[in-house]
């Protein structure tokens, strides 16, 4: 009997100590409440242990997505943040689970006048549309550019929910910069903006307002899986080749840009998680 309570005080001794040690783990991934908002910057003492990491934190506040012949405003502010170890030379971007790129469902203009006054002429409620940016592979960035590839979601009632432009395997590659563009012509350079720099002394943050990244060399793939749900769903038609036709889509490089004004900030890992 006390050799099986010796066993039973050692697993519940160990047990404890596990679930210390795990407690212990959370606790050193939550930032300081003063750096709160970094909270997708990952902890160099948990996640990547021994390593130098700047967390970065951004906020797209507007510009316009214009995708062949879709042209989509960012009027819904997208956050994203992570952390990097190298700010001067590209770098991936690390990201604990709350980090990385916040999926935000951008309002899709319906097109035409006309088209929205036969539709109230004739008693019909034209369906929204909206466009969600999602990461489908490694981010990675500087201080001056970023490599971002990307899908897009096309979401609709009248939609399927397999609905994208680009895919894992072939991707939206952005590649935006502060600096100028070099697309193939006959588009021509646009140029961004490294932003108003501001410090905060006392939480050693470096700010850069009003930034502007711009991109208009990259190709945009077709579109694809894309199925019109009829009788509520019961059935459905697939819209690719309709689609692709009033998108304009596959559009070769230099035929489509992203502009994206935002605010970012910078600071030193060790004092989101001293």
């Amino acid at each position: 009997m006390s050799k099986h309570l010796a066993r039973l005080t050692g697993l519940i001794v160990a047990l404890l100590v596990a679930s210390l040690l795990s407690a212990s783990l959370v606790q050193a991934q939550t930032p300081d409440p003063r750096y709160a908002r970094f909270a997708g910057c990952p902890s160099p003492k948990t996640e990547y242990p021994g390593a130098s990491i700047t967390c970065l934190r951004g906020t797209i506040t507007g510009g316009h997505s214009r995708l062949g012949k879709a042209e989509v405003p960012i009027t819904v502010p997208i956050l994203f943040s992570g952390g990097v170890q190298e700010l001067f030379e590209s770098s991936p971007l690390l990201a604990s689970p709350s980090g990385g790129l916040e999926a935000v469902k951008e309002p899709v203009p319906l097109g035409s006048a006309k088209l929205t006054q036969l539709a109230n002429l004739l008693g019909l409620k034209l369906p929204a549309f909206y466009a969600v940016s999602e990461i489908v592979g490694p981010p990675s960035l500087d201080l001056f550019t970023t490599h971002l590839p990307i899908r897009v979601h096309l979401i609709s009632s009248v939609l399927n929910n397999n609905c994208y432009v680009g895919s894992p395997a072939n991707p939206i590659a952005l590649n935006l910069t502060t600096g100028t563009t070099s697309p193939p012509p006959p588009a021509k350079p646009i140029t961004g903006n490294g932003g108003v720099p501001v410090f905060d002394e006392e939480l050693e943050i470096q700010s850069f307002k009003n930034r502007v990244m711009v991109d208009n060399s990259f190709a945009v793939p077709a579109a694809s899986g894309c199925a019109l749900k009829l009788f509520g769903g019961a059935f459905s038609i697939n819209i690719d080749k309709l689609l692709n036709s009033v998108l304009g889509l596959p559009a070769p490089a230099g035929a489509s840009e992203v502009v994206q004004n935002m605010d970012i900030e910078i600071v030193d890992a060790f004092f989101v998680y001293p």
